[in-house]
Order: structure tokens, then sequence, then C-alpha cells
């Protein structure tokens, strides 16, 4: 399969079919563009060394005492 666009091939597509040809290479570079933009999902060794240890050690008795006491009426 040619991989290559020649120009001759498209200059000998009636005028209505260019425009289909035109809107399908949009829709392509559109897609690729949006494919690019995706930010990809952190990786969780990037956040290592933002908290101090106290402060690691503070946040994690702080979801152990949250995780510890349930609240009954919280879902009401």
């Amino acid at each position: 399969m040619e991989t290559i666009i020649s120009i001759s091939k498209l200059n000998a597509l009636p005028n209505h079919l260019k425009k289909e040809v035109n809107d399908f290479i949009e829709f392509l570079l559109e897609k690729e563009k949006k494919k690019i933009e995706v930010e990809k999902p952190k990786d969780i060794m990037e956040f290592a060394g933002i908290w101090s240890d106290e402060e690691a050690n503070e946040i994690s008795q702080i979801i152990k005492n949250g995780c510890d006491n349930i609240d009954d009426d919280g879902w009401k």
C-alpha cells in the first residue's frame, strides 16, 4: 500500500470527494491533537518527598483517627 498521498490523485477527484478527503484529514488531525493534549497519569513516585517525615506522620495519624471514628448519621 502506498503511504504517500499523491497530489495528482487528489486533483483527479471530483470536488465533492475532495471535500470529503479534506474533512477526513481534518478529523484525523484533530484526533491526533486531542491524543497529545491528554495528560498522562501521574506516577506516584513524583510525589515522593513532598511532605517532611513530621507532616507524613501527622497526615497518617489524621487518616487513622478519621477512619476509626464512624459517624452513623453522616450518610443520612
